[in-house]
């Protein structure tokens, strides 16, 4: 079973274990985004540091999950069967895990939730989004971060924008 603080220590082992030089600029811009949307918490937020930790890991936790599910989504394309009546096969949840990535409902996906319109809610569309991720996989029930209406919608918005790539 995962854990809250072994989920974090093995996502957070993700960035900050590469070898090229590529990835470790990626990784330097990466930290350097991280830290200046922890002081934007510190200063306008009412959370103390342990209350809104875990929530920026899951935030973390699904810009990963996503970056990883639109590359294996791209290579299990190329390789999915075609039928000769039936067409290509259709893409499923196993396909994703023998590439080493989870499947994403749609509405847990990173370009689903930062294009959501200004009129949602999106604290509660974040908490419903890592519901739906527990969902898919009975190893994360329970674990991943629901208490996003804790935030501000600005400043949930503000921590978003610092996790978009940059290229």
């Amino acid at each position: 079973m995962i854990t809250p603080c072994n989920a974090s220590t093995k996502y957070l082992h993700l960035y900050y274990n590469r070898n090229t030089p590529n990835d470790r600029r990626t990784t330097q811009g990466f930290r350097s985004r991280l830290w200046k949307a922890a002081d934007q918490l510190r200063a306008n937020s009412k959370l103390t540091a342990t209350e809104y930790s875990f929530p920026v890991l899951g935030i973390i936790f699904l810009r990963h999950a996503h970056n990883r599910f639109v590359i294996a989504k791209e290579e299990i394309e190329k390789t999915l069967p075609v039928h000769p009546t039936r067409g290509v096969r259709p893409m499923t949840k196993n396909d994703f895990l023998d590439a080493k990535a989870i499947f994403l409902p749609e509405n847990s996906r990173w370009d689903t939730i930062v294009d959501l319109p200004d009129s949602s809610d999106l604290g509660e569309y974040l908490n419903e989004a890592m519901r739906n991720i527990e969902a898919e996989y009975e190893d994360l029930l329970g674990v991943l971060p629901k208490s996003y209406n804790l935030f501000e919608k600005d400043l949930l918005q503000r921590l978003l924008e610092s996790l978009m790539m940059r290229h």
